[in-house]
């Protein structure tokens, strides 16, 4: 596992549209078997975001009958009703995977969540980080680009990663306080991109095995080692492995050309640390997300409806200049410009 960290991307870069349309096509086959006439339909999101917009999860591709509620009232944010209520998480995933989380289950490891069903929540640590799923005019703004590379960055990112975002969630964090919160402000939604990045980096550990009678789900939760974070401020470590960039430093900081850095308004210097402190603990803790906001993601069947949409709008864009309408450089590539937490700006091969 330890191998695998810093080589799990299967996003970030120009793989994004291979990998997703190379096994919705296995998937296809797949069903094929059972029934020879189907295909695998797709969602267009933005029609829900215009006739919904807030009111999201009033579409009725959350019906019972279609993909079951797009949030659970359950403590434990299992889906309960319809279609896929209780949909099962493979238990016993060591004899199937080098990757699992500490209870066994077919889980990215830094997610401890025991429950063993799909999950799904549409908050993000008791915020909302997106109101609305992806726009028409988000599409036409990536139509009007003219290389692939940053239509590939657009479709990894803001034209479809908000879905998995809303539709998955994140809660469960223990140490999660009201400074943290604040500190996060419109990043919230970042925060489990920034644990997966020093997960990946080595500073985040989680327990290699919990078990469901003897160990509290409080107990069994990630942390940053003391070796790790020894001779630095929270501060300082924040700075040094670059996570102040995704983090949103207005209104709720202020910069001190005193002390050249970020602090909290209000608070004497003796504070300042322990509120530091608290958003490091926070980080480090990881808490739990929904199967659509890790990599487990496939479990949902919403997965595989939103990356047709997305393989869809690419040969569109394709096609457009095919044909004459203009013009687009299919140079394969993908823009790192614009770098989220979990973008190295590498490629594994």
């Amino acid at each position: 596992m330890e191998l695998l960290k810093g080589c799990d991307h299967w996003h970030d870069d120009s793989g994004i549209m291979t990998h997703h349309i190379s096994f919705t096509a296995e998937f296809e086959n797949a069903l094929r078997v059972v029934e020879p006439s189907i295909s695998i339909p797709y969602w267009d999101y933005t029609l829900d975001q215009y006739m919904y917009g807030a009111d999201w999860t009033e579409s009725p591709i959350f019906d019972d009958g279609w993909l079951s509620p797009a949030s659970s009232d359950s403590d434990l944010h299992i889906i309960t009703e319809g279609r896929f209520a209780y949909l099962p998480i493979y238990r016993k995933a060591s004899e199937i995977s080098e990757i699992y989380n500490p209870y066994g289950l077919l889980r990215s490891p830094w997610n401890t969540n025991p429950v063993p069903y799909v999950t799904r929540f549409d908050k993000v640590l008791d915020q909302r980080p997106y109101t609305h799923f992806p726009t028409c005019f988000a599409f036409l703004e990536y139509y009007k680009k003219d290389w692939i590379g940053y239509v590939n960055n657009g479709l990894n990112g803001i034209l479809h990663g908000p879905v998995h975002i809303m539709i998955g969630g994140h809660w469960n964090n223990y140490q999660h306080d009201r400074f943290a919160n604040a500190v996060l402000g419109k990043s919230i939604s970042n925060f489990l991109l920034i644990s997966k990045n020093l997960w990946r980096l080595g500073y985040i550990r989680c327990p290699s095995s919990c078990d469901y009678e003897t160990t509290d789900v409080e107990d069994c939760e990630c942390y940053c080692p003391s070796n790790f974070t020894e001779g630095y401020t929270a501060y300082e470590l924040l700075v040094k492995l670059g996570q102040m960039d995704y983090i949103d430093v207005s209104p709720w900081l202020e910069y001190s050309n005193e002390t050249d850095r970020y602090m909290f308004p209000g608070y004497a210097d003796v504070k300042q640390e322990e509120l530091w402190q608290g958003l490091l603990d926070l980080i480090c803790s990881v808490g739990h997300a929904g199967e659509m906001f890790t990599s487990a993601a496939p479990y949902d069947p919403t997965f595989w409806l939103i990356h047709t949409s997305a393989e869809r709008f690419l040969q569109l864009r394709r096609l457009s200049s095919y044909y004459g309408s203009n013009t687009f450089n299919e140079t394969w590539g993908y823009d790192h410009s614009a770098r989220a937490p979990s973008d190295f700006g590498k490629v594994c091969h």
